[in-house]
């Protein structure tokens, strides 16, 4: 179709030409500018082909007594102007493209940054809080059990003081991959803050609640490489069980928290699940 538009306008326009020669001198510079807006450059290219065609045409093929008499410099001179506005308008809608994606980029950027963690990419708390009032909405429909988990690093601070927080700070991205790593797809793991962890399990039985802290655990057992050197690090667990342990997100996240100090209250990388206490 764009082709057959460019084919048909300069033969329109060599036929209307005893009254409407002027406006194929207006016309090309017209449809430039109004080609500028598209993100493709294809009819910016199209649009300027089918003006070199109809000056071209008007150019070879026009009668010798038009209304307005122009000469072989006069076409010259408008092809000449039409190249150039071409190219001006070549690089001002790439400019122009280019702005409307970084646009995008950057509105994309704060509403990832809303509701994701800024170093982990993890859903933040206010993301997570969304989900585990959606995960009760949907278990007082269903009846089913769900589990929120607390996970906190057993002396993170450590790690900071003595190999820096760049260091902290990859550690915290490799925890968060090993996490997602090791909980199903189903399952939300957010970065609730510092060193902080909140595990949001659906759909799971009796069983899986006492499988699932153990397996995270165990993840956590072998070292992780920062930068060639092997960290050990290990985690205390809080379990909470809807609607034993709580019907609101508030309720399940604090007794998830309760449950997690007391994991910490039993040593180094344990584990509690606040309705068995």
């Amino acid at each position: 179709m764009i082709i057959i538009s460019t084919l048909i306008t300069p033969l329109f326009s060599l036929k209307y030409i005893e009254v409407g020669s002027l406006t194929v001198w207006a016309i090309p510079f017209i449809l430039i500018i109004i080609s500028l807006v598209f993100i493709s450059p294809t009819m910016l290219f199209w649009v300027g082909l089918s003006a070199l065609f109809t000056q071209i045409f008007v150019w070879v093929f026009a009668p010798p007594t038009p209304v307005v008499v122009v000469d072989d410099s006069d076409y010259i001179l408008r092809i000449g102007f039409l190249v150039i506005a071409l190219v001006a308008a070549y690089y001002i809608n790439r400019l122009y493209v280019d702005k409307l994606k970084e646009n995008a980029y950057y509105t994309k950027r704060i509403h990832e940054l809303a509701y994701h963690d800024y170093l982990t990419d993890l859903p933040n708390r206010v993301l997570f809080s969304d989900r585990l009032n959606q995960a009760i909405l949907s278990a007082k429909r269903t009846n089913e059990n769900f589990a929120v988990i607390f996970l906190d690093l057993d002396d993170f601070k450590k790690v900071n003081d003595t190999l820096g927080h760049d260091q902290g700070d990859l550690l915290l991205k490799e925890i968060a991959n090993k996490l997602t790593e090791t909980l199903r797809e189903e399952d939300t793991v957010s970065r609730y803050g510092g060193d902080e962890f909140l595990v949001l399990a659906q759909n799971i039985s009796a069983e899986a609640i006492e499988e699932l802290p153990r397996r995270i655990i165990e993840s956590l057992e072998r070292p992780f490489d920062l930068e060639g050197q092997s960290i050990y690090i290990t985690a205390s667990l809080g379990v909470s069980v809807y609607p034993v342990d709580g019907e609101t997100v508030d309720q399940l996240i604090k007794s998830a928290d309760i449950a997690m100090y007391k994991a910490k209250k039993n040593g180094k990388s344990q584990y509690v699940i606040l309705s068995q206490v």
